[in-house]
Parts: structure tokens; sequence; C-alpha cells
């Protein structure tokens, strides 16, 4: 009776233990299971966030290109827009048909700010007169010139903006010269100075306009 008492205790206790080591291996394969899962999640988290990182850089770069195309694009309307000579009075000359005389010259021109002469933007004929005006310089001959002169700087500018191969002060002669305040330079008619007596603010002189 007793042997059978303790058959039965035994078997209670080893049920016990097998449901214990069954629990327990059952907790270890959930736990291996959800730190596969987790990996899993960081995994495809990873692999977004560079996706992200790549799309992001790729739009950084998109925008800098675009960027970068505006700026040339308002640069060439610039060049085109120029100084207005081609608005001025006088017959259109394409780049082609300039004096071999101009070409050479603003193809070996360097200004005092080690400029070259740049992009071409218009040139104007009237009568035996020619303008040519580039980025950084416009170039005016005809027989009374003296040969291509070159106009820099804002003696070109106010020479363009006041008409040109029309302007009452004629054609240049020479190049501008550096002078106490400022530049001058002379043309057919007259002397135009631009100088600044506080080296700040610069005016142009001519007695002809």
């Amino acid at each position: 009776m007793q042997n059978k008492k303790m058959t039965r205790v035994t078997a209670a206790i080893m049920g016990s233990v097998a449901m214990v080591g069954g629990l327990a291996a059952c907790s270890a394969e959930d736990a291996q299971n959800a730190k596969d899962k987790a990996g899993q999640v960081a995994s495809e988290a990873t692999s977004k966030a560079g996706d992200a990182g790549a799309k992001a850089s790729e739009a950084m770069n998109d925008a800098k290109d675009k960027a970068g195309q505006a700026t040339d694009s308002a640069k060439d309307a610039m060049n085109k827009v120029g100084l207005g000579l081609g608005n001025s009075a006088g017959e259109d000359v394409a780049e082609a048909d300039l004096p071999e005389s101009i070409k050479q010259v603003a193809g070996s021109f360097t200004n005092a700010y080690d400029e070259q002469a740049g992009s071409f933007v218009a040139a104007k004929k009237m009568g035996d007169a020619v303008a040519a005006e580039f980025e950084n310089v416009t170039f005016v001959e005809s027989p009374e010139t003296g040969g291509v002169q070159p106009l820099i700087g804002k003696i070109r500018e106010t020479w363009v903006n006041n008409g040109g191969l029309e302007n009452k002060i004629g054609l240049p002669t020479a190049p501008e010269q550096v002078i106490d305040g400022g530049w001058e330079q002379t043309f057919t008619k007259d002397t135009m100075k631009w100088t600044s007596t506080d080296g700040q603010e610069y005016t142009d002189s001519y007695n002809n306009q």
C-alpha cells in the first residue's frame, strides 16, 4: 500500500517537472521568436532609414542642380540684356558679322581687373562705325577712332545709356586713363570723366550732354 502511494507521488512529481520543463522550453522559444522579430523590425527600420537618407540626399542634390541652373539662366539673361546697346539706334550686327579687327581684339582682351571680354551680347552699326558689346567691355571702331577702342566700367555704362553710337560725346579715341579721383577717356567731341571728391560718390562729367 505504501509503495503504491509513493508511486503516485513520484508520478505526480515527474509530471510537474515535465510541465515546468515544457513551460521553460516554451518561454525560451517565445523569447527567441521575440528577439528574432525585434531584429527583423530593427533591420527593416534601418533599411527604411537608409532609403529615406538616400532620397533626402538625392533631393538635396537635385535642388542644388536646379539652383545652379537658375543662376546660369539668370546670368545668361543678364548678358543678353547687357547695358542696353542692343536697344539703341543703329543696324543690328550678328557676332559672326563683326569686323575681324574687333574679333581679334576681343579674343585677346584683358582689362585692368584681369577680366576677359566675356560673352558677346549685342552689336550695332551706324554709318562706318561699329559698337560691339561683350560681357565686360564694349569695343568701338570707325575711321575716327584710330583703331578698336575699348569702353569699360562706368564710362562704358554712361556712353551706352546716353545713346551709344548716337551719344553727343562721339566715339572713343583712346582707352580710359587713371586720373586723380577716378578715370577719364577721350572721345571725338569731348572727354568724359568719372570722378569722386571723397572716394565714395562718383559722377560723370562732359560738356556735350
